[in-house]
């Protein structure tokens, strides 16, 4: 079992650092550089992380970094200006590079004025570097002004995490049949009497079901590195505090991945532990495998809400984003409620007892991380 699931498990771990692998080298960050205008004082002024401002700018001396590109990273509906006129709006978070040999032979001066303006400001989405390397391709946009620009929008990205994910799902199929068809079950795994015929076979902690975690947080990460390219979820900042505030895309991928995994994993000690204390040891096994099964089905459709996200018009992001957010709530509270079916089913015991048993291993958990994500 463990020798057919071994490519798979190779390809979850490799992959994300072959992405990461393709990053730019820089040469200088110029966020220390920037200034924001002081309404009182009426004069620029270093730009600091508390400043209420709407819009920063720095000098760039061109002649200076000769042969290398100006990477500007900003959310969605920001806009670039360089020597006060317009360069670009982005209509989505996006990264954009300009040559910065295209912009000596634009501004003879030798330095150019950028200024980055919106209404929304967040400082920590925002990154302007210059980096070495990289190929941009010619604009003859209007607004562009004729400047060699590059506009990267993470596509590969969600195309490389996608593929990655149906990969897996491909192999798992592939190797362990009859397995992922019972973890896939739409029909058996939301009925109150549940039934395992090779899952429960499997140790909590064995290889394939192991696997299987993994593929959850795969689902996580792939879903979160889809939701971040989109969305730039400032109100994150502070609330984990081992994430560095200027992680991009990808790390927060990784982070997620990392979380989903730990959090699916240690539900096994808590379940056992609190089984334990309310005399219900006999039945962790149910409990933890219905929902496990129950919470790789959520996680996949998370994943496929996440791309549908993706692939939608700029003019339903924000009814969706909300949608999106409400019908996870919703798919969560029934999970709630299925776990209480289903152990209501299986227990022998009275109501309170068991309600009691759930507010400690379900509810509160569940508080916790919805605390977390939507507060």
């Amino acid at each position: 079992m463990f020798r057919s699931l071994l490519p798979c498990l190779i390809l979850i771990f490799i992959l994300p650092f072959g992405i990461k692998a393709q990053s730019f080298h820089v040469v200088k960050d110029f966020r220390h550089e920037w200034k924001n205008h002081e309404p009182n004082l009426k004069i620029l002024v270093p730009y600091l992380s508390t400043s209420s401002t709407q819009s920063i700018t720095f000098d760039l001396p061109l002649n200076q970094y000769s042969g290398s590109t100006l990477l500007i990273v900003c959310p969605a509906h920001y806009s670039i200006y360089m020597d006060q006129a317009l360069v670009e709006v982005t209509t989505i978070s996006d990264s954009l590079l300009y040559s910065v040999d295209s912009l000596r032979g634009l501004y003879s001066s030798g330095k150019v004025n950028v200024q980055i303006y919106s209404s929304h400001w967040r400082g920590k989405d925002v990154q302007t570097k210059i980096i070495s390397e990289g190929k941009g391709k010619y604009l003859t946009d209007s607004s562009a002004g004729g400047i060699d620009v590059r506009e990267s929008r993470n596509d590969d990205l969600m195309i490389l995490s996608s593929l990655l994910v149906f990969a897996v799902m491909v192999i798992f199929r592939t190797q362990v049949y009859r397995l992922f068809k019972e973890y896939f079950a739409l029909v058996k795994t939301f009925r109150v009497r549940q039934k395992f015929d090779l899952i429960t076979a499997q140790d909590p902690v064995s290889p394939a079901s192991l696997g299987f975690m993994l593929m959850y947080a795969l689902f996580i990460g792939a879903a979160v590195v889809n939701l971040f390219i989109k969305h730039s979820f400032s109100g994150l900042d502070g609330r984990f505090p081992f994430i560095d505030a200027e992680a991009g895309t990808l790390t927060w991928g990784l982070y997620a991945f990392g979380l989903a995994f730990l959090s699916i994993f240690l539900k096994i000690p808590l379940v056992n532990i609190v089984s334990s204390i309310f005399n219900l040891r006999r039945h962790a096994e149910l409990h933890f495998y219905a929902y496990f099964r129950m919470s790789l089905l959520i996680a996949f459709l998370v994943f496929i809400m996440s791309l549908i996200l993706f692939i939608s018009g700029e003019n339903y992001q924000d009814i969706l984003l909300i949608g999106f957010r409400w019908l996870l709530l919703g798919i969560l509270a029934i999970r709630l409620i299925m776990m209480y079916l289903i152990l209501n089913n299986a227990f022998n015991v009275k109501k309170m007892h068991l309600i009691s048993y759930l507010c400690s291993s379900e509810f509160i958990p569940l508080i916790m991380f919805i605390k977390t994500l939507f507060r």
